[in-house]
Order: C-alpha cells, then sequence, then structure tokens
C-alpha cells in the first residue's frame, strides 16, 4: 500500500518527536547558529554537529527556492492565512503545488497538526496518532480511522484551532 506523501510525512515527523522520550537523562544545553537556536541533552559537538547540518539544509532551501520565506518561527504564515480545514488537509494529495508560500503553508501546517496531534489535550503523546497509524496500515480509509481515533473532524479543528491560534 502506498501512503500519501503528507501521511509519511506525519509519520515520520511523528516518529522524530517520539525519538525524544527515548533519551536518557542528561543536561540540557542550548547551541546557537546563525540561524538556528538548538535545545539538546546530547553532547555540545552533536549539538553543533546538527546545528551545521540546519544551516545547510537553510543554504539549500535558500538556493533551490528563492523567496522562500526562511525566516520568523515557522507558524507565522498560518496566522495570515486560512488554511484548509484538517479533513481536506488529511486526504489532499499535492494540495499546495502553486507557488513557494503555499508549501511553506502546507509545510508550516503539517507541523503545526503533528504537534497538536502528539502534545494537544487529551492526544496521550501521541498514543493517539500511533493508533490512527495502525488503523491506516491496517487498511482503514483516513478519513474513517481519524474519527474512530480522535473523533469527528469539526470537534477535533476546534480543538486545534484553538491550540494553534
Amino acid at each position: 500500500m502506498k501512503l500519501p506523501f503528507k501521511l509519511l510525512l506525519v509519520l515520520l515527523c511523528w516518529i522524530s518527536i517520539c525519538q525524544i522520550g527515548v533519551a536518557e537523562e542528561k543536561p540540557w544545553m542550548e547551541v546557537r547558529s546563525p540561524h538556528f537556536r538548538l535545545i539538546t541533552n546530547g553532547s555540545e559537538s552533536v549539538g553543533r554537529h546538527m546545528a551545521r547540518q540546519f544551516e545547510l539544509i537553510r543554504a539549500v532551501f535558500a538556493s533551490q527556492f528563492p523567496g522562500f520565506q526562511l525566516e520568523g518561527n515557522g507558524l507565522d504564515i498560518l496566522y495570515q492565512k486560512v488554511t484548509p480545514p484538517i479533513a481536506t488537509f488529511i486526504t489532499t494529495r499535492r494540495f499546495y503545488q502553486r507557488n513557494h508560500e503555499d508549501l511553506y503553508m502546507s509545510y508550516a501546517q503539517g507541523w503545526a497538526l503533528v504537534h497538536f496531534l502528539t502534545f494537544g489535550p487529551g492526544m496521550g503523546n501521541g498514543q493517539r496518532l500511533k493508533q490512527f497509524f495502525n488503523a491506516l496500515q491496517r487498511g482503514i480509509e483516513q478519513k474513517k480511522a481519524f474519527e474512530e481515533t480522535f473523533g469527528s473532524f469539526e470537534v477535533i479543528q476546534k480543538q486545534y484551532d484553538s491550540y494553534i491560534f
């Protein structure tokens, strides 16, 4: 079964977020680069390596997507635009392919949705998102799996809007 791109992106984001809880407790430190501020409980050398990697990725985006908004907190564009409802966003492939701003908006909404479905009230630190992915793997249609896991789209949309905005 081929997963839609947005679902794969959400899954990868969720897996990355879940790895945070696996690490043993170590002291946290801050590492800064010209465009990033990282908070890590890894070694300083690993933090600096990650900061360099982020700077390289940023440089690639800057060269490949001239005019792409690279500054801000990532949610700025969500505050300025009307985003599609969650029910549309999770099931529409290539919703934002028209221009760089729309692509950035899709990326920002994807991250915001993953954050909400992982850390939002009643989400069980990603347990419900894991149930959703398991339902998809069992072949349940996306919208049905979503509503069975999280509840009605209308209620979740209101909770998401309140969480993000």
